[in-house]
């Protein structure tokens, strides 16, 4: 939260456990996909409560209005994207589409500079680097190939497609969550242990 006033952050949350449970009631109840999608962006909302408590400094926010005040008076904003969503309602209702591809449209409605993707690996890998030990960690990729690797929801490369053609270009990189230290280094830096994408 130290970096928020500094370098203009916002944090969008994902799904998390939250997320997971959804799928699990999907699977369960045979729940449709509509129902499921605004389920797991209620998810969304849950874990960014989550964040909230344990991120001293931080405050939640349900606009791009709130988040640019609480910029202002120092705080970190971080964004509970589900009323802000159903108002704007921008992408299909589906599995397809996870707090990924969400994520990077509301990264390109707020004009953001550089979008980083938080997960629990170091970055893409050419497998699983969870079940393949020969998996291999690449430090690059380029957007439309990301649809090849399964780091990043389906609907993502197309999303990222669809902003080169627009000729709306942004730094984006995926990283370890698990190592904040390699955040400050992107942002102070330019680069850090991560995969840029291209």
């Amino acid at each position: 939260s130290t970096l928020a006033p500094i370098h203009q952050l916002l944090i969008i949350p994902g799904g998390g456990p939250f997320a997971d449970v959804v799928r699990e009631n999907y699977l369960k109840f045979s729940l449709a996909e509509e129902v499921a999608h605004w389920m797991a962006i209620l998810g969304m909302d849950q874990y960014g409560y989550l964040l909230h408590d344990l991120t001293p400094g931080s405050v939640p926010v349900r606009s791009l209005r709130e988040a640019a005040e609480a910029l202002v008076a120092g705080k970190l904003p971080i964004l509970l994207p589900f009323q802000l969503l159903s108002l704007l309602n921008p992408l299909e209702h589906s599995w397809r589409v996870t707090s990924d591809s969400l994520a990077l449209y509301l990264a390109t409605q707020v004009e953001a500079e550089m979008f980083v993707l938080l997960k629990d690996v170091d970055g893409v890998y050419t497998s699983d680097p969870k079940k393949e030990k020969g998996a291999k960690f690449l430090d690059r990729v380029e957007g439309e190939k990301l649809s090849s690797y399964a780091c990043l929801d389906e609907y993502f490369a197309t999303l990222w497609q669809e902003r080169i053609k627009k000729g709306k270009k942004i730094a984006c990189w995926l990283i370890s969550g698990l190592h904040p230290q390699r955040i400050e280094e992107l942002l102070l830096r330019g680069s850090t242990l991560g995969t840029e994408i291209l």
